[in-house]
C-alpha cells in the first residue's frame, strides 16, 4: 500500500468514527431530554416548584431566614440543632454553644455600620456580615472586626469572638487589608463561610430534623441556595436517576457522554461571546454603541461592559459582574471613569428618572463603586435567572436570543427614559 492510500484510510477511519461519536453524542442527548420532558411532565412531582422563588431572596431577606435558624429558641423548634452545626463549621464550637447562647440580632446598629447578624453568648460573640449578591463596603470588615474586638474587651471575654464572611467570595482589598485579614485569621478571629459550605451544612442538618415543615423548608432553601446562588444544576433524584440510565445504556453513550462534558465549558464561552456580538450589531441598529471591559471575555471578577447613548458622556449604562465566570450580574447608572467623584445632586436627579421605569435602586451610597443607580437581575428589567450566566435558563435564552432581547429593550427603555434628560448623563458645564 502506498504512503497516499495509507494516509487516505486514515482520513477515512477518522472521519468514520467522528460521525460514529457525533451520533452516539445526537442519540444520547435526545435520550436525555426525552426521559427528563416525561419526567417533568408529571404533576404529581412537581419538582421545579419552590417556595423562595415567591419570598424575599436577597441579603436581608436571606439574614432574616439565618436569624430564624440559628435561633436554638426559635419557632423551628429543633433546638440547637441548626446552630450546634453552623459552630461546627465556622470552628467557633470550642467557646460557643447552645447552651451557652444568649439572643441573636438582625440589623444592629453599631457605631460602625449595621451588622447584619449578632449572636451573643455567655463568654463572647459572633458578628455575621452577609453578602450573597453584592460586594462589601469599604473598610466594612475592618471595621465590624474593630468593633466585636473592643465590645469583647469590654464585656470580659478576651478572645472569644469571631468575624464570619457569609459569601462565595473573599473580602475585597478594600474591605479589609489582606495583612490584617491574615491577622485575624491566624488569631482564630476570623472565617471565610460559603454559600456552599452553607448548602451542605443545611442539607446534612434536615436530614436529622424532626418536623416535616422544617425539614421541607430547610431543603428547599438548601436547594435554592445551590441553583441560585451557587449557580448548581437543579435536578432531583429520579432526574439523576434518568440520566445515569441514559449515560450507562453502553460504552458508546458513556463515551459520548464524556465529550460532551469535556466540550461544556467551551460551549458556555463560544454563547457568551456570541450574545456580546449579537448585542453589539443590535444596539448599533439602535444608534448605541457599547464598549466591553478588557477583562470580560476571560471570564474576570468585577468586569463590565457598557452602553453608550450619545457622545461625551462620562456616565452610562452599565452592565456589571460581581464574581468570576459571569456570576451575580447587575445594571445600573454607572459613571465611566473610576476615578471620578459621585456627585449627590445628580444622582437625585438620576434616580428620579429611573424610578418610574424601573423602580427603586439598591444603591449602597459607597463612593468607591462608582454607581448612581444600580439593581441585580430581578424581575423588573431583567429576569432574576439571569443573574448567573451559567444557569441553564441563562444558556438556553441566550442560544434563542431571548437574553439579547431583553437586553436590548433594556438598553432602549433606559435611553427613552433620559430623552430631555441626556445632559445628566453628560460631564457638568
Amino acid at each position: 500500500m502506498s504512503v497516499t492510500s495509507l494516509l487516505q484510510d486514515v482520513v477515512r477511519r477518522v472521519a468514520a468514527l467522528r460521525q460514529a461519536i457525533g451520533s452516539h453524542a445526537r442519540v444520547l442527548l435526545h435520550d436525555i431530554a426525552s426521559r427528563l420532558s416525561r419526567l417533568r411532565n408529571d404533576s404529581v412531582q412537581a419538582s421545579r416548584f419552590q417556595i423562595f422563588d415567591y419570598v424575599r431572596t436577597d441579603e436581608h431577606g436571606l439574614s432574616g431566614i439565618l436569624h430564624a435558624l440559628l435561633n436554638p429558641k426559635g419557632t423551628h423548634a429543633q433546638g440547637g440543632l441548626f446552630l450546634k452545626a453552623f459552630l461546627q463549621v465556622v470552628g467557633a464550637h470550642g467557646w460557643a454553644s447552645d447552651e451557652t447562647f444568649q439572643k441573636i440580632i438582625k440589623e444592629m446598629s453599631t457605631c460602625m455600620g449595621n451588622i447584619d447578624l449578632y449572636l451573643e453568648f455567655t463568654n463572647g460573640a459572633i458578628v455575621i456580615e452577609n453578602k450573597p449578591y453584592a460586594g462589601d463596603q469599604a473598610e466594612q470588615i475592618c471595621r465590624y472586626s474593630e468593633w466585636l474586638k473592643v465590645t469583647a474587651s469590654s464585656r470580659g471575654w478576651g478572645d472569644n469572638w469571631l468575624m464570619i464572611f457569609l459569601s462565595n467570595r473573599g473580602p475585597s482589598p478594600h474591605s479589609i487589608c489582606p495583612e490584617m485579614l491574615e491577622e485575624l485569621r491566624a488569631a482564630d478571629h476570623y472565617a471565610h463561610l460559603t454559600y456552599v459550605q452553607l448548602a451542605q451544612l443545611l442539607g446534612g442538618a434536615s436530614r436529622e430534623v424532626q418536623a416535616p415543615t422544617v425539614n421541607n423548608f430547610v431543603s428547599d432553601l438548601a436547594s435554592f441556595i445551590q441553583t441560585r446562588i451557587n449557580g448548581e444544576v437543579d435536578m432531583c433524584m429520579n432526574e439523576e436517576q434518568e440520566i445515569y440510565n441514559a449515560i450507562l445504556a453502553s460504552d458508546e453513550t458513556l463515551e459520548a457522554a464524556f465529550l460532551v462534558q469535556k466540550a461544556f465549558d467551551s460551549v458556555k464561552k463560544q454563547l457568551f461571546h456570541r450574545t456580546i456580538d449579537d448585542l453589539k450589531v443590535r444596539l448599533e441598529a439602535e444608534g448605541m454603541h457599547i464598549d466591553v471591559a478588557p477583562g470580560f471575555r476571560n471570564g474576570e471578577a468585577h468586569t463590565c461592559f457598557r452602553v453608550h447613548f450619545d457622545q461625551g458622556q462620562d456616565v452610562c449604562l452599565m452592565f456589571h459582574f460581581d464574581q468570576r465566570w459571569y456570576n451575580q450580574f447587575h445594571w445600573g447608572i454607572s459613571r465611566i471613569a473610576e476615578n471620578d467623584q459621585l456627585d449627590e445632586g445628580r444622582m437625585h436627579q438620576i434616580e428620579v428618572v429611573m424610578l418610574p421605569v424601573f423602580g427603586e435602586s439598591e444603591l449602597k451610597r459607597d463612593p468607591t463603586w462608582g454607581l448612581y443607580w444600580w439593581n441585580y437581575a430581578n424581575a423588573i428589567g431583567i429576569d432574576g435567572d439571569f443573574r448567573d450566566w451559567r444557569s441553564l435558563p441563562t444558556l438556553i435564552a441566550m442560544r434563542n436570543g431571548r437574553f439579547v432581547d431583553s437586553l436590548v429593550a433594556l438598553a432602549c427603555g433606559t435611553r427613552d427614559a433620559f430623552q430631555g434628560h441626556l445632559d445628566l448623563l453628560r460631564p457638568p458645564a
